[in-house]
């Protein structure tokens, strides 16, 4: 084998009659330094192009006291430069800490980092800043291992991974080997290794599957090659089509790898992936290029899930486990993970969890939080690469993700968010995208870390915005070649026949590039969807994965009829009838349902003619009207356009009555002013509009601030308005801490000022928990506790 070569052998053994104990060579830098000198000697002669020092445990596995490990620890490094000379490069060795904590936590995560951190420190100081990492086992142990060389001045760490253990915790394998190369190269180590105990064939399919999906240089060490000679033409064929970057051998097998050396090509390749690799430590998940479209189950999230949220709260794993299994056999290829409950400490709650189902699910996880530190911490107990979700475009919110993505080694998901909000055109969310990708690839990310989600509002509201985002998708994936991903359900919010729209967009949306759907992977035709796209869009080569599936039906179409699960936004029971009105009211009411400004002007001013005051056509026809439809509205009859198109019938009627003044209502009894503001963050404003329009139809002065607002403007506004109440809204768990800082901010500053909140996230307990007067779930709510709310402070 040439010298010449880029690509490396190592040996770190001495021949021998005896092999050494890995203490016992440890303790020889002091005790027989000759016997090192004639090891490191040995392996220069034989033309190796680096150097690995004897084995350096950590201090907590030598078992000495500090002063004598680090003695040691420095001379093992120091004879390995003596004998170079600057010749071949020396890489530090440093040994894992073969006993595993009885369950990983954030303290023993951090505990374990400290040790390796001394460790790396103590080789960096003998002048050694090359470090091979030898005998790790999980990803967890790896990870803490390469965050502490980082710390330590060690950017590259090589890293020998054995695969010979199982999980402590349950009987479920070890890490398997085509899971490590994802999870680990992320950290850029020099090289993986695979820590063979012998070369036979079942061995090397091992070490073929860490080749096949490691962008990193790769290359085993084995414990005993004295099956080589008899099976020569087998190892030659299975290594024929692999990468071999480094070869190694451990002690005591000096002339066995000197001996085998010119049967193994070390090639000068690697792969280059045009997707994304999200692991969990089974399975490996491919994003993007032209891999089949991956499903992520979004079951686990408690946002409108009152059960789900009450067994996070009480820890019940069994309850979520279910939940998982549920949605791999429904046909998940990655489930989300999400925790945000209000009064929930996420930086406790989802590391423990995340880590949990490592342990029982083979899907690769995303992890889902708005919190930072508990994405973090969530990602370091992982034994895998997880995806983390998500973060906004703005320039400091992407530091902070990458700091994560860099710490735990995850891919990420960026939207198309800026402090302006979500652009209204295709155009803006490209050139965002664009400005992300730059930002990454200048820190260290590429294409193979990022998914861009460039979200979608409900089609009830800004229809034309479906298209948009189509648009931006199209434009994204074909300029810049990044990998998409988009909840889907967010289309159909507020529409009847949610299924039909959600299929259709799906449909739509894969079209366009997507390559990660967010959905609920129990609803078969979302699948049927899913399956017939990837077969027309060319990602289910001949169609070999629909065959599978749809093959051994007798009739495809049965598995539409199958069962559909409840969804949580569903009314269960029978339709209400609407209760008997008297004539006029009746009219107005179906006018009002129906949308028809025409007709309820037309009312209106029969009314008028009739004799009924101003008064009487508001207290008595109107505001009965609007709130009717409200109810239908939360009973399921009526649904999001048609709330709309009522609103906008009243606001007609009222100023035919001449009761609107720059569009604020002015009753003929003034009722209080009231200030209405979406938070800082949160681009959605639909349910706050309605909130306003319900407001003015029952005489109340409304000052919408609109929509992303801090909490300085909404201060300046509150001073200059005086509202006797201010109504602050939040639709995303991304905002729900920004309402809770606003809340704190106000009371602050404005100490007997009434503040009610609302949004699809906000729970009563959550409004409790941040100090705010009072919760309102939607628009006819809110009039009443704003009504009872007053009525309390002018008492």
């Amino acid at each position: 084998m040439s010298s010449q070569t880029r690509s490396t052998t190592y040996i770190d053994s001495v021949n021998r009659d005896r092999s050494p104990s890995l203490f016992e060579f440890f303790d020889a830098g002091l005790t027989n330094p000759d016997l090192v000198r004639e090891y490191y000697r040995s392996c220069i002669e034989t033309g190796l192009s680096l150097l690995v020092t004897v084995p350096v445990p950590t201090l907590i596995e030598s078992g000495l006291v500090e002063d004598e490990w680090r003695k040691r620890a420095y001379h093992a490094v120091r004879l390995a430069l003596e004998v170079s000379q600057d010749r071949t490069p020396v890489w530090g060795q440093l040994r894992s800490i073969q006993r595993g904590p009885e369950r990983w936590s954030r303290d023993e995560y951090s505990k374990r980092q400290k040790i390796y951190e001394h460790a790396a420190a103590m080789i960096v100081e003998a002048g050694c800043t090359e470090i091979l990492l030898t005998g790790f086992r999980t990803i967890i142990e790896a990870r803490a291992a390469f965050n502490a060389c980082r710390a330590e001045g060690s950017e590259r760490p090589g890293l020998s991974f054995s695969l010979d253990r199982t999980d402590q915790e349950s009987s479920k394998p070890g890490i398997q080997a085509e899971c490590v190369g994802p999870a680990c190269d992320p950290f850029g180590p020099r090289c993986i290794l695979l820590e063979m105990p012998a070369l036979d064939m079942v061995w090397l399919r091992q070490y073929r599957a860490l080749a096949e999906q490691s962008r990193s240089p790769v290359g085993f060490s084995c414990a005993d090659f004295t099956s080589v000679n008899s099976k020569t033409g087998e190892i030659a064929r299975i290594l024929k089509d692999t990468r071999l970057d480094y070869l190694g051998g451990p002690l005591a097998q000096f002339d066995q790898v000197r001996s085998c050396s010119a049967l193994f090509e070390i090639k000068d390749t690697s792969p280059a992936f045009d997707s994304i690799r999200i692991s969990s430590s089974q399975r490996v998940e491919l994003i993007g290029g032209n891999n089949p479209v991956r499903i992520i189950g979004e079951r686990i999230n408690p946002t409108g899930r009152k059960k789900l949220a009450a067994k996070l709260k009480e820890k019940d794993w069994t309850y979520v486990e279910r939940l998982v299994i549920e949605q791999e056999k429904a046909g998940a290829h990655l489930i989300d993970v999400n925790v945000g409950v209000a009064g929930l400490d996420e930086k406790v709650i989802l590391p423990e969890l995340i880590h949990h189902l490592d342990a029982v699910s083979a899907s690769p996880l995303v992890i889902d939080s708005t919190d930072y530190q508990a994405m973090k911490w969530a990602g370091l107990m992982y034994n895998g690469r997880p995806l983390l979700n998500s973060t906004t475009a703005e320039e400091k919110r992407l530091m902070d993700m990458f700091e994560v993505a860099r710490e735990t080694g995850g891919a990420f998901v960026v939207m198309t968010i800026e402090h302006q909000g979500l652009p209204t055109d295709a155009q803006a969310r490209l050139n965002i995208a664009r400005r992300v990708l730059d930002l990454a690839e200048r820190n260290g990310f590429g294409r193979q870390d990022i998914l861009i989600d460039p979200l979608t509002l409900s089609a009830a509201v800004q229809p034309e915005q479906a298209l948009e985002t189509l648009a931006a998708m199209r434009q994204i994936k074909a300029e810049l070649g990044l990998g998409l991903i988009l909840g889907i359900s967010n289309i159909s919010f507020g529409l009847p026949a949610r299924l039909k729209l959600n299929q259709s967009f799906l449909a739509m949306a894969l079209a366009a590039g997507l390559d990660c759907a967010i959905i609920d992977p129990r609803i078969p035709e979302l699948l049927d969807i899913l399956r017939s796209s990837a077969v027309l869009t060319n990602r289910d080569p001949g169609a070999l994965h629909f065959i599978s599936v749809y093959a051994r039906a007798e009739q495809p179409q049965e598995l539409s009829a199958q069962v559909q699960p409840e969804s949580d936004q569903q009314v269960s029971g029978p339709k209400q009838s609407i209760p008997p009105l008297d004539h006029i009211q009746a009219e107005v009411l179906a006018a009002i349902r129906k949308g028809d400004r025409e007709q309820v002007s037309t009312l209106t001013s029969r009314l008028l003619e009739a004799g009924w005051t101003k008064q009487m056509v508001l207290d008595q026809a109107l505001i009965p009207g609007i709130q009717k439809v409200g109810d239908l509205f939360e009973q399921g009859q009526l649904f999001l356009p048609h709330l709309m198109q009522a609103a906008e019938c009243v606001q007609q009627s009222f100023r035919q009555l001449g009761l609107d003044q720059d569009d604020q209502v002015t009753h003929p009894e003034t009722k209080a002013p009231i200030l209405l503001a979406t938070v800082k963050g949160d681009i959605h404003d639909l349910g706050k509009n309605l909130v306003a329009t319900f407001l003015r139809s029952n005489g109340f002065r409304v000052n919408d601030l609109g929509k992303n607002v801090d909490k300085e403007t909404l201060l300046s506004a509150v001073r200059q308005h005086k509202p006797e109440l201010v109504g602050l809204s939040a639709l995303m768990t991304t905002t729900m801490l920004e309402m809770e800082k606003t809340v704190r901010f106000l009371k602050e500053h404005e100490p007997g000022l009434k503040i009610l909140v609302g949004g699809a996230v906000i729970s009563p307990e959550f409004a409790l928990k941040i100090g705010a007067d009072g919760y309102a779930p939607n628009a006819a709510e809110a009039v009443n506790l704003v009504k009872t709310c007053l009525d309390s402070t002018h008492l």
